[in-house]
């Protein structure tokens, strides 16, 4: 499967009991909830970037600052895991009214892991203090009786490290919601009302603002004490704490929820934490997870976790394998995580007696057909499940599927998806619909999402404007025409703003409104622009590994590309220090597993700047 941003059920410690109070709560008449969202900026320099908040306020033009967030404890976020994702912090009522910045107080601590595996710890000043606070400028206009939202984007493309003083200078800039592809929240509060077996309302344990809970079609309702697993909230009552997972909508207040655990007063004291993950590797009942996500700083990116004890809500111990996403919640002592609830994502719930042929299945294809139930796709990739083949046209029933990185508004003709769910004969029941490449443009709220290639002819400190070459997904282009291309917050691929010049050819990721494209990717092509290679086409090689040692790997070529003085056959010594990897890790690497590399070539050896694991051989995905 192709490798993509990470998004199981979001693990954001948001609305936990805070230091602060009521009290610090607007009454005033016609106060306004804002909802405070963190998201990130994408960048490939560093697969976990983990860090604390402790509070953050807003701040109006006479000075005076309203709190939006605190805590003591601090709330732990992989900011590498939140690319165009808003993540909920808080939703809090205040006085309406115009906030022109913004103050964020973070850990001094931040820890950083590159794409080698290899863990920075670093700070964000070098004062020697234990905190750190960043002033953001922006405009918030809270209007009376409106939901206002708040979106912070730690923009880590930004983000400098210096190594020679250990120290990291952030990059916050405040960021529009409708860019955002998807809201995520987790919610820990107690039950206020239960208004219907789907629905119900929390009040979260800061005292922020009353939250309404609908549940998910293919939600859990777990009580772990009890080992009871149900669809629906029967087993809820009021004054119950619970911990509520799943997409967030801030207009109304209201969670979708694919997740809800009841915390019993018999339980410790500490809030139980979570983390989130890939599977490495199963043996018995106890997996190596490679941690994306978590409530806690981990130590370590691999944890060693035995599930033989849990309750799977979603999924069962038989049916664990090597990269799947799961979700576990537990208690973490500071070195070691014991297991009380699991979920495998895509699985078929742990609810009645459901009868299916594979009741894990994974299948990546392209949408063919759409009605108000099904989609119909044809199948690229699958795993974990039996009796299909690439190429065959599946029938997928949608009706009680979640879907990530977008909405069912999303699902057209030609796009991209992965789908998870179980499997029966020619038909499959989806619990998991995601899109891939950023392929739901609705989420974008400028125009329909596009895809155009072409040659620069014009640069400014804002725009590109491009003549049309090729174009997908693109309604209302033709090839040929000029289109004007925004390119604020855009990200570059292969290069850099500097290498937007008339003459470049570049492949353009974004929404189009008829007129001109919002671009969130620019890519440079034939390798016209590869930082300190600009203007030079960069080798390329494939092959099979030989063997490997602390500083290199040598290649047996297969194929080859943009090199001279190469042949078939050849073996090739690959010096990889400073390369990063593409879908997989160092720890991949081994005798027998195919790679394709990217790098300069002198004649006799090759320095590796990227290094991608093919056909899987990387053992599991990301």
């Amino acid at each position: 499967m192709n490798a993509k941003p990470f998004l199981l059920i979001p693990l954001v410690a948001a609305l936990v009991a805070c230091g602060d109070s009521d009290s610090n709560l607007s009454t005033s008449p016609g106060a306004s909830t804002v909802s405070v969202l963190i998201t990130d900026n994408l960048t490939r320099d560093y697969k976990d970037v983990w860090v604390e908040v402790y509070s953050i306020k807003a701040i109006d033009a006479n000075g005076q600052a309203v709190v939006l967030f605190e805590d003591a404890s601090g709330q732990t976020h992989n900011l590498s895991q939140l690319v165009n994702i808003g993540a909920l912090v808080n939703a809090r009522t205040v006085t309406p009214g115009t906030y022109t910045s913004f103050e964020i107080v973070l850990s001094d601590e931040i820890t950083l892991t590159d794409q080698t595996g290899n863990t920075i710890s670093a700070t964000f000043g070098q004062g020697g203090g234990s905190s750190h606070t960043i002033t953001v400028n922006g405009n918030l206009v809270v209007d009376s009786n409106q939901p206002t939202t708040l979106v912070l984007d730690f923009d880590l493309a930004n983000f400098t490290y210096d190594p020679a003083t250990n120290t990291v200078t952030p990059v916050v800039v405040q960021k529009d919601p409708d860019a955002l592809a998807q809201v995520v929240a987790t919610v820990r509060g107690e039950v206020q009302a239960i208004s219907g077996p789907g629905q119900f309302v929390v009040s979260s344990m800061n005292g922020g603002a009353a939250i309404t809970v609908n549940l998910h079609d293919n939600a859990t309702v777990t009580d772990p004490a009890n080992n009871s697993v149900v669809s629906d909230t029967s087993i809820l009552q009021s004054g119950m704490k619970v911990k509520v997972s799943g997409s967030y909508d801030s207009d109304t207040l209201a969670i979708t929820a694919t997740s809800v655990v009841i915390e019993r007063a018999s339980a410790p004291t500490v809030l139980r934490h979570e983390v989130e993950g890939y599977v490495i590797s199963v043996t018995g009942s106890v997996v190596q997870l490679d941690i994306e996500e978590a409530t806690f700083r981990p130590g370590n990116n691999v944890l060693s976790i035995d599930l033989g004890n849990a309750l799977f809500t979603k999924g069962g111990l038989t049916m664990l394998a090597a990269g799947q996403e799961i979700e576990i919640y537990g208690d973490w002592d500071g070195t070691s995580f014991s297991a009380a609830v699991v979920e495998i994502e895509g699985a078929a719930r742990n609810v009645g007696s459901p009868s299916h042929d594979d009741h894990y299945a994974e299948i990546e294809g392209i949408v063919t057909d759409v009605t108000d139930q099904t989609v119909t796709l044809t199948v690229r990739e699958y795993e974990h499940v039996s009796g299909i083949n690439a190429g065959q046209s599946i029938t997928i029933n949608r009706g009680s599927a979640w879907y990530k990185y977008g909405d069912a508004t999303c699902l057209a003709p030609d796009m991209e998806i992965e789908v998870k769910g179980a499997f029966t004969a020619s038909a499959m029941e989806a619990y998991i619909i995601e899109y891939d490449d950023h392929s739901c443009y609705g989420a974008y709220g400028g125009g329909e999402y596009a895809e155009i290639e072409g040659t620069v002819t014009t640069v400014t400190s804002d725009t590109v404007t491009l003549t049309v070459h090729e174009h997908e997904h693109a309604r209302g282009i033709t090839i040929g025409q000029s289109v004007t291309v925004d390119r604020n917050d855009v990200w570059y691929k292969d290069g850099d703003a500097s290498c937007l010049v008339p003459g470049a050819r570049v492949e353009v990721e974004g929404a189009y409104d008829g007129t001109t494209m919002d671009a969130f990717t620019i890519e440079f092509e034939d390798g016209s622009c590869h930082g300190s290679f600009r203007g030079d086409d960069l080798p390329e090689l494939e092959g099979v590994i030989t063997a490997v040692t602390a500083d290199t790997v040598t290649l047996a070529v297969q194929e080859y590309e943009y090199v001279s003085g190469i042949s078939i056959g050849q073996h090739i010594t690959v010096n990889r220090n400073g390369a990063r990897y593409e879908d997989g890790s160092a720890s991949c690497l081994a005798p027998g597993v195919r790679i394709e590399v990217e790098g300069t070539f002198d004649g006799a050896s090759m320095q590796a700047r990227v290094i991608e694991f093919e056909d899987g051989g990387c053992g599991y995905y990301h």
